[in-house]
């Protein structure tokens, strides 16, 4: 193979592992933070669940989450059926009154920070 042919399918290759290094490491989507804002009171948990993704665990790193509220605020989620999101960006909780329809939300940030791409890579190919 010529020179110029070789250089042309090393950039192509290049280019190649540049994209979907950046696809793992970046994730489909918008923020968390922009779809918890679009979560209001009186949606549906199916709905909350399209915003927000199924809900559980979902982080690739490690999490470290400071849940700072009044008792108030605590003992209205209490009463509530709770379900929670955990992402590499924040923790999300959203309170479901008896007619099943979001009543409370909540969110705090990630203390720890974003993950490596390293540990995003791991996370999404089930490693």
């Amino acid at each position: 193979m010529r020179k110029p042919v070789k250089r042309v399918l090393l950039g192509v290759g290049a280019v190649f592992a540049v994209a979907v290094v950046g696809s793992l490491a970046t994730g489909p989507g918008g923020s968390t933070w922009d779809a918890y804002a679009t979560v209001g009171d009186g949606m549906t948990e199916d709905e909350v669940a399209a915003e927000l993704g199924p809900s559980g665990a979902s982080n690739a790193g490690r999490v470290d989450f400071c849940v700072a509220m009044t008792a108030d605020e605590f003992a209205a989620f209490e009463r509530l059926t709770t379900r929670e999101w955990v992402t590499d960006a924040a923790l999300i909780w959203v309170g479901f009154g008896p007619d099943g329809r979001a009543a409370k939300k909540f969110c705090t940030a990630n203390r720890r920070g974003p993950p490596s791409w390293f540990a995003v890579a791991r996370h999404r190919l089930g490693w």
